[in-house]
């Protein structure tokens, strides 16, 4: 091999290289990125400082999705409880959130902390239109749609899709 030769295949490598980090920086501005845990609102999926993907384009949230969203400057990890449409009710006496009159197991284990919850929440009432009700999975130490109210789809920066620091894995 000759000095044009080595020339020519270190240049098709650089090409490729060049493509390839082009395709992963696109593909994580606009469809991918990352995001750290911070706090323990979401204990036991996560912990403070996992490490997880989020989609950016994903549009159809459903019930149960764990979203990142922001409001006032904050970012926040909650799991979709409600979405439009549905109604909602926390029951004072049963200390239970309902949706839809069934109720959301797991949800509501200890003190709730009523003192907290907004009360237009001690009502029926149905979750607006392109918005949704969020609540993290460590309910008793969790600012969510208790305290925050619905959550509109325009603050929702994307769906959490993997995990992959120190756990592994797919988010269901």
């Amino acid at each position: 091999m000759n000095l044009s030769d080595l020339t020519k295949t270190f240049s098709k490598k650089a090409k490729i290289i060049f493509f390839i980090i082009l395709l992963i920086l696109l593909i994580r501005l606009f469809f991918l990125t990352t995001f750290i845990i911070q706090g323990v609102s979401m204990y036991p999926t996560f912990n403070s400082l996992d490490r997880t993907l989020i989609n950016r384009v994903t549009q159809n949230f459903n019930q149960g999705d764990i979203i990142v969203f922001t409001n006032y400057s904050m970012n926040y990890v909650k799991r979709i409880i409600a979405v439009p449409e549905q109604i909602i009710f926390f029951d004072q006496k049963e200390n239970q959130l309902f949706v839809d009159g069934i109720a959301v197991e797991n949800c509501c284990e200890g003190d709730l902390h009523l003192q907290d919850i907004n009360p237009i929440f001690f009502e029926p009432i149905h979750v607006p239109e392109n918005s949704f009700f969020v609540i993290g999975d460590n309910i008793l130490n969790s600012i969510d749609s208790r305290v925050l109210g619905f959550i509109h789809e325009d603050q929702i920066i994307g769906r959490i899709i993997f995990q992959y620091w120190p756990r592994f894995g797919r988010i269901e």
